[in-house]
């Protein structure tokens, strides 16, 4: 079993502590100990607490963004599903099933 990269457990592992904790508490240190690694090798993958901060941000946007884009699309699906029937809407049901 393949372990995940350390950017990306460090930036999992900050999440967690933000959470937890708060934005003050997410320190190169901290962030360090928790995954097991010396305060400076932390700064190879993330140079600032800012970098981290950042990661932490578009990981979160990104995540937030697939969660409404599967909402959205599974909610255009019903309605058209759930539609009448009528020749327009057939078409358009048809395009929906290819997405």
């Amino acid at each position: 079993m393949r372990t995940q990269k350390t950017p990306h457990r460090s930036a999992e592992t900050a999440r967690v502590i933000l959470e937890k904790a708060r934005a003050a508490a997410v320190g190169m240190r901290r962030l360090a100990d928790s995954i097991g690694m010396t305060a400076m090798a932390t700064h190879r993958h993330y140079p600032y607490r800012d970098t981290s901060a950042q990661r932490i941000a578009d990981d979160t946007f990104a995540e937030i963004t697939a969660s409404w884009a599967a909402v959205t699309k599974s909610a255009n699906r019903e309605r058209v599903e759930d539609a009448p029937r009528a020749p327009g809407r057939l078409v358009r049901l048809d395009l929906y099933r290819h997405c």
